[in-house]
């Protein structure tokens, strides 16, 4: 088989030593990266390899969205905050879906995804068939989830999960996978949760939630079970290191020792909240708890550029360097949209890596593809929410850790980060202004 061979770019590698490469090399043998380092390739070479000049561009993995959804119904109810516009315009449409819809809204969205420089998406929304036909065909790798919540609400069951990972995990080689899917905790109950868990234990699969978005949800779950989200979800057993909780908000001490203590994996969607006036996480607190913190672009029904979103979630914290991350340490954002671990929703430990190891290809002149991901400075300001939720305290958060619920085995869930050559990073061969499909040869723009 005939190697691709790209040379001249600066490699991003984000490693654990945020390594750069500045006119260097990578080597793709089929799906493998066979080689990667400085200056230009000087091993042996057949005619039939294929050679790309990178010069001017930067090489760097595939990023992976952590969070994502489905898009449909662009530009519909944008001025309204989340759970109006859930009622107002979200749920409405994914109610009506059918094949064609369901297909060509995900085709779409894969496409655009893959043109921002995502090769990976962790996507909630319904119609998992067909959403698997889309990924297959556009050749992204996904995993996907459903939309499950309590029967008179009208969206998808856990028996509707369990056929969808009958008829589509697997599929395309193994690049599409299905996960067991929690809408939110107002349209759930702990006795849901339970079962989720359950069934994601049967199948040997993970899961995926909206865990705390809003401070309107914590007020919803105190009022319902004496408890907030998080400590909802864990008292169910559903958090665990197979299990991704997404925007995470309103978490309070206690809630941000129960997800270390289960190792469960959090997606940061710092542009979704800004957007729809959900606050700011409280992303110091997780990173200095040692929670495992991905990266998520999109927000319902629209696209965020993963590559823009380091910008807000590196955004002036108090104590953090200007130039900085959140903790001080710029590779711990840059690395959460594209690292194998702490991007990626399969950083559990238990699933084989995936067979698609190349990497994407940035053009820092190309817009703002590329350039704006590593920004030399750091912009925002913490504020305090949005809509409904700006600028009020949370008078349900309280220290300390329960000590009840699932708990995890202390040897999972840690990252596996591969960062050398022979190793399968997980990653596909991208032209984020061109978006080829998956297993195609990359275009330099």
């Amino acid at each position: 088989m005939s190697r691709i061979i790209i040379t001249g770019g600066t490699v991003l590698t984000i490693n654990d030593a945020d390594d750069v490469h500045f006119g260097g090399h990578v080597v793709l043998d089929g799906d493998r990266i066979a080689a990667v380092g400085e200056g230009p390739y000087t091993g042996p070479a057949s005619d039939g390899d294929q050679v790309i000049d990178a010069s001017g561009k930067i090489v760097m993995p595939g990023l992976v969205d952590l969070h994502y959804h489905t898009a449909i119904a662009k530009g519909f109810s944008d001025h309204l905050p989340l759970w109006e516009y859930l009622d107002a315009c979200w749920y409405p449409f994914i109610r009506t879906l059918d094949a064609d819809a369901a297909y060509w809204s995900a085709a779409a969205s894969y496409l655009e995804s893959i043109k921002c420089g995502v090769t990976t998406v962790n996507d909630m929304y319904r119609r998992l068939p067909d959403l698997g036909r889309a990924a297959h065909d556009i050749g992204i790798r996904a995993v996907l989830s459903n939309d499950v919540a309590l029967p008179e609400h009208n969206l998808d069951t856990l028996q509707d999960n369990k056929d969808a990972y009958d008829n589509v995990h697997g599929l395309g080689d193994g690049r599409i996978e299905v996960y067991v899917g929690i809408e939110w905790l107002p349209l759930a109950s702990p006795e849901l949760l339970r079962d989720a868990r359950a069934l994601a234990d049967e199948l040997g699969t993970g899961i995926h939630i909206h865990l705390n978005e809003s401070l309107t949800e914590v007020e919803n779950a105190v009022e319902r079970f004496g408890r907030r989200p998080t400590e909802v979800a864990y008292d169910a057993g559903l958090l665990g290191p197979d299990c991704v909780a997404a925007h995470c908000v309103w978490l309070s001490d206690t809630e941000i020792a129960l997800m270390r203590e289960t190792h469960t994996q959090i997606s940061h969607n710092p542009s979704s909240n800004a957007k729809l006036g959900n606050g700011i996480a409280r992303l110091p607190e997780m990173l200095g708890a040692g929670l495992n913190v991905g990266l998520a672009g999109r927000v319902r029904g629209h696209e965020v550029r993963l590559a823009d979103a380091p910008r807000p979630a590196g955004g002036r914290q108090p104590d953090a360097g200007a130039g900085r991350g959140p903790d001080g340490h710029p590779q711990r954002v840059r690395g959460a949209a594209a690292r194998h671990g702490p991007a990626h929703p399969r950083a559990q430990g238990r699933r084989d890596p995936g067979r698609h190891g190349q990497p994407d290809v940035h053009s820092p002149d190309a817009g703002r593809q590329g350039a704006h991901l590593f920004p030399p400075g750091v912009l925002g300001q913490r504020q305090r929410g949005g809509h409904h939720d700006r600028g009020r305290s949370d008078p349900h958060a309280r220290a300390g850790t329960a000590h009840h619920g699932r708990a995890a085995d202390p040897g999972r869930g840690q990252p596996r980060v591969p960062a050398h050559a022979g190793e399968d990073p997980f990653l596909t061969v991208r032209s984020c202004s061109l978006g080829h499909a998956a297993d195609s040869t990359p275009g330099i723009t």
